[in-house]
């Protein structure tokens, strides 16, 4: 692994070679060195570009998961699906920890949480070891 000396952006992805014909990228390098006053507003820039590529390559999807992760303490890590006014992000994200998939056992605890929340619940149910074992298709 060697140190990078400079700021670098890249793309992949079905929209990638749109986003360089287009000079997306260029606009984008331009901020790579402008530090934010909150990271979501790179983020924003990142999700409108995503969109006006999405609205010439049919393959890319204008919705969007974008995740900041800073080399220093100055901002907190962010991670969003950021979305127009009214609109529903019509996926969702799999939890990968470790090469094992939480997917399900976080779907559970978010509508476990939310019918707590809602009082539909008093506290959050104990997990059975026996069905964590069988999600995480393992021998217990």
């Amino acid at each position: 692994m060697n140190e990078l000396g400079d700021w670098i952006l890249f793309a992949n992805g079905s929209g990638a070679v749109r986003a360089v014909a287009d000079g997306y990228l260029d606009r984008l390098r331009l901020h790579l060195a402008v530090v934010p006053r909150d990271p979501i507003n790179h983020m924003k820039l990142l999700a409108i570009n995503n969109r006006k590529v999405a609205g010439k390559e049919r393959p890319v999807s204008p919705f969007c998961h974008l995740s900041f992760i800073n080399s220093d303490a100055r901002f907190q890590p962010k991670s969003n699906s950021l979305t127009e006014r009214g609109e529903v992000v019509p996926f969702q994200m799999n939890l990968l920890v470790g090469g094992l998939d939480l997917s399900e056992l976080t779907r559970d605890f978010m509508r476990n949480s939310e019918a707590l929340f809602k009082g539909a619940l008093t506290k959050i149910p104990e997990l059975d070891i026996d069905k964590v074992n069988e999600r995480l298709k393992r021998r217990g």
